[in-house]
C-alpha cells in the first residue's frame, strides 16, 4: 500500500469515527429530551416502533450523551465502542477522566487495552482488600461489610460482561443469551457459579476461544473466592 493511500485511509477512518461518535451523542440527547414526555413503557414502545432501534441501544446512546458534555471535545475522535465503555455505570469516573486526559495528550487508545486496564484495576483492588488485616479478621466473624464490597465488585464485573456481549453479538444472539441467562431454572440453579466456570474451562481446553477468551477473562475478575 502506498503512503498516499495509507494517509487517505487514515483520514477517512478518523472522519468516520468522528461522525459516528457525534451522531451517537446527538441521538442520545434527542432521546433524553423525548423521554421527558413519556413513561418508561411508552418510551420503549416509541423507541422501537417509531425510531426503529432496540431499547438497549437507545439506553447506550443516552448514557454516552449524559457522560460526554462535560468532557473534552476530542472524545468525538474516539470509537463509539470505547465511548460505550467509558460512559458505562460500571466504569469508575476517575478512570474515565484519566482516559480522556490521555486522549487529549495525543495517545491512541484501543477498546481492548481499556478493557484490560479495567480488569487489572479491579483485580488489584480485590487483592488489596484481601491483604488488609481487617478483611482477614472479619472472615469467620462479621462479614457483612465484605459481602457488600463483594456484591459491588461482582455487579460491576457482570455489567461489563453484559456490555461486551451487547456490543459483540447480533441483536438475535444477544436476545438468545439473555433468554438463557434470565430463565427461572437457570437463576435458581444452586450450581450456577460452578457451571459457568466449568463452561469457560471446557471452552478453553478445547482451544476454541476465537475472540471469546476476552469475555472469559473479564468473567473471572471477581473478588469473592
Amino acid at each position: 500500500m502506498s503512503s498516499s493511500v495509507a494517509t487517505f485511509l487514515m483520514g477517512r477512518a478518523e472522519r468516520i469515527r468522528r461522525q459516528a461518535s457525534s451522531s451517537v451523542i446527538g441521538i442520545g440527547k434527542d432521546l433524553i429530551e423525548a423521554k421527558r414526555y413519556l413513561s418508561h413503557g411508552a418510551f420503549v414502545d416509541w423507541v422501537e416502533g417509531e425510531v426503529g432501534i432496540p431499547a438497549r441501544t437507545a439506553q447506550a446512546y443516552m448514557r454516552v450523551a449524559k457522560w460526554a458534555p462535560a468532557k473534552s471535545a476530542k472524545i468525538s475522535k474516539l470509537p463509539v465502542s470505547l465511548l460505550y465503555v467509558l460512559a458505562a455505570s460500571g466504569t469508575p469516573e476517575e478512570f474515565a477522566a484519566d482516559v480522556v486526559k490521555r486522549v487529549e495528550s495525543g495517545e491512541r487508545i484501543s477498546v481492548r487495552a481499556i478493557h484490560a486496564e479495567l480488569r487489572d484495576m479491579r483485580e488489584m483492588k480485590c487483592e488489596d482488600l484481601r491483604a488488609r488485616p481487617s478483611f482477614r479478621e472479619a472472615r469467620g466473624k462479621d462479614t457483612s461489610a465484605i459481602a457488600v464490597g463483594t456484591h459491588v465488585a461482582t455487579a460491576a464485573a457482570l455489567q461489563e460482561v453484559v456490555a461486551i456481549l451487547a456490543h459483540a453479538l447480533s441483536e438475535q444472539e444477544f436476545a438468545r443469551v439473555q433468554d438463557i441467562m434470565t430463565d427461572k431454572s437457570v437463576m435458581n440453579d444452586p450450581e450456577l457459579a460452578w457451571k459457568i466456570r466449568n463452561a469457560f474451562s471446557t471452552l478453553a481446553k478445547g482451544g476454541d476461544l476465537s475472540g471469546r477468551h476476552f469475555a472469559a477473562e473479564n468473567a473471572e475478575a471477581v473478588c469473592a473466592q
